[in-house]
Parts: C-alpha cells; sequence; structure tokens
C-alpha cells in the first residue's frame, strides 16, 4: 500500500479521493484495493492485498496526485547523491515543500524508521537501499571495492546520464512504439504479463 505525489502521471484520474486525483491497484492482486478519506480526522486508510512490491511480481494499490503536469527539466537532486549513508533535503515544487530521504545500509534505515514511527511527519518519499553506499556497491558488484573505486563508478554513471538526450523510459520512442503497437498501455495485462520477471529457487555452488 502506497500513497505518492507525482510530477505526472499516465493514467486519469477517474477515481480522486481527498487531494489524491486517483488510486488503482498495480498488478493482478485477488483482492482489490481500495482508497478512503475521512474529512472530519483528516486521515486516509489505504487497503491492499498481493505478493510484494519487488520479487516474484508487483501487487499493491496505491494513491497518487499529478502536481504540475509538466515533465521534469532537470534531474539532478544534487544533496541526494553520493555514497553517504544517510541523505535529506527539501524540494519546492508549485509551493509545495517535499521531503527526501535516501538510506544506505539497514542501521540507517533502522534509525529513520524508529524517527518515523515516533512521529516524524516532514518526509514524504524515503528511498531505502539495502546495501552501504547503495545498490552501486552491492551484490552484484566486485567484492573488496574500495570507497574510491565506489564513488568513481558512481561519477561514471551519472556522467552518461547528463550526456544522454533521453532520460525517461516514456519519452524513448523505441519504448513508445512497443506499447502503441503491441503492449497497448502501462500496466495492461499484455505488459504485465511479458514484462515482469518471475524467479525461481536455485541451488548455488560456490
Amino acid at each position: 500500500m502506497l500513497a505518492s505525489i507525482l510530477l505526472t502521471s499516465a493514467f486519469a484520474g477517474d477515481n480522486p479521493v481527498g487531494i489524491f486525483d486517483d488510486h488503482t491497484d498495480v498488478g493482478k492482486p485477488k483482492l482489490a484495493g481500495s482508497a478512503a478519506y475521512d474529512g472530519n480526522s483528516q486521515v486516509y486508510t489505504l487497503k491492499g492485498a498481493g505478493y510484494n512490491i519487488w520479487f516474484e511480481r508487483d501487487e499493491f494499490h496505491y494513491a497518487y496526485k499529478k502536481i504540475t503536469g509538466n515533465e521534469l527539466v532537470s534531474f539532478r537532486i544534487s544533496p541526494v547523491r553520493g555514497i553517504k549513508g544517510r541523505k535529506e533535503t527539501k524540494i519546492n515544487i508549485n509551493g509545495l515543500e517535499l521531503g527526501i530521504a535516501v538510506v544506505s545500509g539497514l542501521a540507517n534505515a533502522g534509525k529513520l524508521l524508529e524517527e518515523l514511527r515516533n512521529g516524524r511527519d516532514d518526509l514524504h518519499f524515503v528511498e531505502v537501499m539495502t546495501c552501504p553506499g547503495g545498490c552501486i556497491a552491492g551484490g552484484g558488484q566486485r567484492i573488496g571495492s574500495s570507497g574510491e573505486e565506489i564513488e568513481a563508478r558512481m561519477n561514471s554513471l551519472y556522467h552518461i546520464d547528463e550526456r544522454d538526450s533521453i532520460k525517461v523510459s516514456h519519452r524513448n520512442p523505441e519504448v513508445a512504439e512497443l506499447y502503441e503497437n503491441y503492449l497497448g498501455e502501462p500496466l495492461s495485462h499484455k505488459s504485465h504479463e511479458l514484462l515482469h520477471t518471475h524467479y525461481q529457487v536455485r541451488d548455488v555452488l560456490l
């Protein structure tokens, strides 16, 4: 169950709830989710069922709001870049201040979760990466990389991203053509069936 505030949205707002334009299930959960808003208490209640948000398949319910309807011009939010274990900043979108936190390593994640449990309410988006330093220092990388090597790898990716003219998948003409001519639309049955990965338990020999 997620509540999200988005800059843009691929969905039409057919089922508004409170400040949110719409809410929907992602994937094909056995039980449909729902969203409700109590104006007196100003409390949102989201209900959802499903397998997970990742792993074998995505199934969850979430609500979203389109703030501007405009595309991002700059994709760089410098205060939350780098390999530091905990980074926070505030960004302003159309007069709305949003708090962002990025943590890597479960110890840092645990500390932030405890703050949220104790009533902290100024964060609207939190990204958690299990591996210290983030995914760029994770299990898919060479064991024993130094901090300098990890930072160099990260800077290379930033440099590649700066040079690329296409920075979001929905602006890739090949992706757009694939959806238009074959998949239909995001979250369609065909796109979910063909694009989602299914994992199997395998014995690993070391």
